[in-house]
């Protein structure tokens, strides 16, 4: 099996201020947000399918964006499982009060009014458990990690925040395949690991810390990276393309 990684490059994507990106399984469909923009905008959100799609501009938030303020997407989750598309919603000057949004994916096109929910932190990166209604939320500058129920894949009542201690933030999250481990990137330039338990909450006592050496592009900051079940491969931030790129497995 080869790995490719893709980004804004790559996928021929001409769009104005790319923040985050997805792929449909199968890679016919890409999910890519924007922002923040300026000028009260809020179709951040672009739908292209592969190759060479025009885009199909969505919201990112059915909330109302204040005056003078700028929105974007931080970060953007597919689970076709679920039938949902997650998106981390980001604001300027003031946070976002409810920075998560859901859609339904219908066929992979974003279906029905978006929903927004609370999470306690701004949020930098999520991710859903991969066998049970959990999803997981971590925002720059938080000291924990927030645990969302769901009911079909809808949240549920009130975010769980989890505190891992120390006074740096969590830029990044992921879970294992087989759902009993969280990965978080944090600062500077290390990897947390803890355990899950069978409920899929995060384990305190079970953490441990990498650090991940000098950051190779400059200065260090928030650790990130891209899960697969093989290996953590370190995000580098030199140009946009390769800011937030795409590890496609083709067999």
């Amino acid at each position: 099996m080869d790995m490719t990684v893709l980004g804004v490059e790559e996928l021929g994507l001409k769009l104005p201020a790319v923040s985050s990106l997805a792929l449909q399984p199968g890679g016919g469909r890409c999910y890519v947000g924007t922002g923040p923009l300026h000028g009260g905008q809020r179709e951040n959100l672009a739908v292209v399918d592969l190759p060479g799609g025009e885009p199909r501009w969505y919201a990112d938030s059915p909330e109302r964006l204040a005056m003078g303020s700028a929105s974007g997407v931080a970060a953007i989750v597919s689970a076709p499982a679920l039938g949902k598309l997650y998106l981390a919603v980001e604001e300027g000057p003031k946070p976002a009060a409810r920075p998560l949004t859901v859609y339904d994916l219908v066929d992979g096109e974003p279906s029905r009014p978006p929903r927004s929910y609370p999470s306690g932190t701004s949020i930098t990166s999520l991710v859903p458990h991969r066998q049970l209604e959990l999803l997981y939320t971590v925002g720059q500058g938080s000291t924990g990690v927030t645990v969302h129920r769901l009911v079909g894949g809808e949240p549920d009542g009130a975010p769980v925040f989890v505190n891992l201690g120390g006074n740096s933030g969590q830029h990044e999250v992921a879970v294992s395949a087989d759902g009993r481990r969280l990965y978080l990137g944090t600062i500077p330039e290390t990897l947390r690991v803890l355990d899950l338990d069978d409920q899929g909450m995060p384990v305190v006592s079970t953490l441990r810390t990498f650090p991940a050496g000098p950051a190779p592009e400059g200065p260090a900051g928030y650790l990130r990276f891209i899960y697969t079940p093989q290996a953590l491969y370190r995000r580098r931030l030199q140009k946009w393309a390769a800011q937030w790129p795409l590890v496609v497995w083709r067999r």
